[in-house]
């Protein structure tokens, strides 16, 4: 930490310093509130009594979480707004020439850090509160953390270009709720239309994830690719916490039309052999991969002629170049594949899976900042496998 913030702060008589948030570089606008990742400027104003030669610029959330914004000659700087979302107070410390330097501090008042809308829209329509609320006890996790890290993951997926732009629905197993975790992140409405999850079989929903029974668990997301993605496109990801064991067909998603078209991704249905498939005619089989938990990605980004399997680590797992074929026209399925109309190959009894998501084929640079943006909402969770 800076010298400056750490030596007690002292003053002599009249002296005084303020400090102003504007939305513009010409500073003709005072704000107290912003959001995440806006950029805001900053003036120490009104400096009365002494000279000051440095000047130190910092956010302090009412948690008493403090952000150095800025410290050097310069009596303003620009700020992109970044910390927990709620309120603080923004601070000026500056430094006078003296041999024996004394310093005057100046604050603003309150100001909030607003909240990415997309997020505050899912986490006020599935009840997640901001406040200590525990949502998942195992990992200590609370509604106030869940609001920061959410705002940081959005943050994230917006920062990649045509990423967020993407996508079409993602679900979070959190909150020990299939009430939670029946809504899309990327469309909160509680409604089929926007790709709710329709819950099947005795799916058990935990501090660890969404459980599967391997029996007759399954979730209808509404979503018919065949409608909803341009040909020659479409991706999947999902983040598991645990590892198949390889003895029985378990099936994450899928879509087949079993005369010719399938969506699929089917990890170590044997002993290391696994599938994947979006829009071919027979699915790419007999994989051998030993790392199945973590995040997991299959993509075709627009090209008929080559789909990719990206595993937790970034890399690429397979490529394939058979040519797209098209999208079967049925609902895709979670926890098991729609079988033109039934449910096929269900996850197995036990398998644990923390968050999956489908989007318009993305490109390596996009998979891996949705990698990124994953496995650090994971870690903020307590979920890294």
């Amino acid at each position: 930490m800076p010298s400056i913030l750490t030596r007690p702060i002292g003053g002599g008589a009249g002296g005084s310093v303020d400090v102003t948030a504007y939305s513009d570089a010409g500073y003709t606008t005072p704000i107290t509130s912003a959001s995440r990742g806006d950029t805001i400027y900053l003036r120490a104003e009104n400096v009365s009594g002494f000279t000051p030669v440095t000047y130190a610029f910092i956010f302090v959330a009412l948690s008493g979480n403090g952000i150095l914004i800025y410290e050097g000659a310069n009596d303003n700087t620009s700020w992109s707004v970044s910390g927990g979302v709620g309120n603080g107070k923004i601070y000026v410390l500056a430094t006078d020439d003296a041999s024996e330097p004394k310093r005057w501090a100046g604050q603003s008042k309150t100001f909030e850090v607003l909240g990415d809308a997309d997020a505050s829209a899912w986490l006020t329509e599935v009840g997640i509160t901001d406040d200590a609320t525990v949502y998942n006890a195992t990992y200590g996790v609370t509604g106030a953390n869940l609001w920061n890290y959410f705002n940081e993951f959005y943050a994230e997926l917006k920062a990649e270009t045509g990423l967020y732009e993407a996508g079409h629905w993602m679900y979070l197993y959190i909150g020990n709720s299939a009430n939670i975790a029946k809504i899309n992140l990327l469309d909160p409405r509680d409604l089929d239309a926007a790709f709710r999850v329709t819950w099947n079989g005795g799916w058990t929903f935990n501090d660890e994830g969404r459980i599967s029974n391997g029996t007759n668990t399954y979730g209808n997301t509404h979503f018919n690719a065949n409608t909803e993605l341009a040909a020659n496109d479409g991706a999947y990801f999902i983040y598991k916490r645990s590892q198949p064991s390889g003895t029985s067909n378990s099936t994450e998603w899928g879509a087949a039309d079993l005369a010719t078209k399938f969506n699929q991704f089917t990890a170590k249905s044997t002993l290391d052999r696994s599938f994947y498939s979006i829009g071919k005619s027979v699915q790419v089989d007999g994989l051998a991969t030993s790392i199945l938990d973590g995040f997991h990605c299959i993509t075709r980004d627009n090209n008929a002629n080559v789909q990719k399997w990206f595993g937790d680590d970034g890399s690429v797992i397979n490529t394939d170049t058979s040519s797209w074929v098209g999208n079967p026209n049925f609902n895709e399925y979670l926890g098991a594949r729609n079988n033109s109309g039934s449910p096929v190959f269900y996850l197995e009894n036990g398998a644990k899976v923390a968050m999956e998501g489908r989007f318009d084929g993305l490109s390596d640079n996009q998979v891996e900042a949705l990698r990124t943006a994953v496995r650090n909402l994971m870690s903020n969770i307590g979920w890294t496998v």
